[in-house]
């Protein structure tokens, strides 16, 4: 990838907001900034996103960016002609905080969110298990807040659509997710259902996923 973008002069943009947030930091594979200037080649094509609204709150509507000095200073330019900026007391109480901390203090923080969410995952998916074994799959994810789940909606094996089974059947269940359609490109249909696992208690994750269950079994006439 990085040869590429040297080769036809590209920039990678390198959206990851949930870095911060892997639950094994000595497994983390390294970001394409990261690479880009530890192999040897120019450098300042990688333009990376990162988020403090996931590791520090969720009010806290601000991100940074990390890029060569030319990028940044018309990403600056732009930003300031279209929405100005983030707020100024959410950036003073960042700045603030991060001084105090300084760089390792951050990273110290990291990990204990890190571990909160990992805690999260284990509990969420002990959940999953109990009820959803057998009438769905997922990877178990090693970063992030999400459970990306592949509803095994036709008995044959066959893909189904998951959108109108979470847009009417779960909803009316009390179950929110977002559709597996959202997450492609091509708005092609999806099995797949992202749930969040980010504010769910441990009651709270088992009746859901028992929820969630009755709607997979209802779709596949069982």
């Amino acid at each position: 990838m990085l040869a590429l973008a040297r080769k036809y002069n590209l920039l990678i943009l390198e959206d990851d907001a949930y870095h911060y947030i892997h639950f094994n930091p000595q497994q983390q594979a390294p970001s394409y900034f990261e690479l880009e200037a530890r192999d040897g080649g120019s450098t300042g094509r990688v333009v990376r996103f990162d988020s403090f609204s996931k590791i520090l709150s969720s009010g806290m509507r601000l991100g940074f960016l990390t890029a060569a000095k030319e990028v940044c200073d018309k990403v600056d330019l732009e930003t300031s002609n279209t929405n100005l900026q983030a707020s100024s007391t959410t950036q003073a109480i960042v700045l603030v905080l991060l001084q105090r901390w300084g760089y390792q203090g951050f990273i110290e923080h990291t990990h204990r969110v890190a571990a909160f969410y990992r805690a999260k995952r284990d509990m969420f998916e002990a959940a999953a298990h109990r009820h959803l074994d057998g009438l769905a799959s997922w990877v178990s994810p090693d970063c992030g807040m999400f459970l990306y789940i592949d509803l095994h909606l036709n008995k044959d094996g066959s893909k189904g659509d998951s959108s109108r089974l979470i847009s009417t059947t779960a909803v009316e269940k009390g179950i929110l997710g977002v559709p597996g359609v959202g997450f492609s490109p091509s708005g092609q249909a999806s099995s797949f259902v992202r749930v969040s696992f980010s504010l769910t208690d441990e009651a709270e994750a088992d009746e859901g996923m028992r929820r969630l269950a009755e709607c997979v079994r209802e779709a596949r006439g069982e």
